[in-house]
């Protein structure tokens, strides 16, 4: 089994009760795994991905654009690359994950 821990000893969720905040915490993170799914499928036809998590600057036009009244949680844009970044050094998982 896996997890991972909110490290911010805050939630987002603190305010709503308990039925309604498990339903939440899971379609929050059935949305974060689409996305991510969406994101790793398109990086293998190899193109660049950028996930755009706060829409809220410009929610209303968004929604005008995208024509619906449905939420918007998140947003993908998609297209081939002007560069390619060097790979971002990265710390060893045997410091940032523990196994227990």
């Amino acid at each position: 089994m896996g997890y991972s821990i909110n490290t911010n000893q805050h939630t987002p969720f603190a305010s709503i009760e308990n039925e309604k905040l498990i339903v939440e915490i899971c379609d929050s993170l059935s949305i974060g795994a689409a996305i991510e799914n969406m994101i790793l499928t398109a990086t293998g036809y190899g193109l660049g991905t950028l996930w755009i998590a706060n829409t809220c600057f410009a929610y209303n036009e968004l929604m005008d654009f995208i024509g619906t009244d449905s939420q918007l949680t998140g947003i993908i844009a998609v297209g081939f690359a002007d560069e390619s970044p060097a790979k971002r050094p990265r710390k060893p998982l045997e410091e940032i994950v523990e196994y227990r």
